[in-house]
């Protein structure tokens, strides 16, 4: 289980102050509690998607330099353009 520090002492007692009777309060700040843990990555979920990434990394290396070079020559003609329309 994923384990973070939240006062939910806090949360509950200014639920409490904004009007909240005690089960309503303990309601939502346990909710809240279970939220977060609950969307927390684990070391496991961490060192598979690492491996994931490592796997598919070397496919999309050189996809993204042709992409990269793509954009270079995209933005030099925008450029070359811009240049020509506005200074002669």
């Amino acid at each position: 289980m994923n384990e973070i520090a939240i006062d939910t002492l806090t949360i509950a007692h200014r639920l409490r102050d904004a009007g909240f009777d005690d089960k309503q309060a303990e309601a939502v700040t346990f909710a809240i509690r279970d939220g977060i843990t609950g969307s927390l990555a684990s070391k496991e979920d961490i060192a598979r998607l690492e491996g994931m990434i490592e796997s598919q990394g070397a496919r999309f290396n050189g996809k993204f330099i042709l992409l990269y070079w793509m954009l270079g020559v995209l933005v030099a003609g925008v450029a070359s353009l811009v240049i020509k329309t506005f200074l002669g």
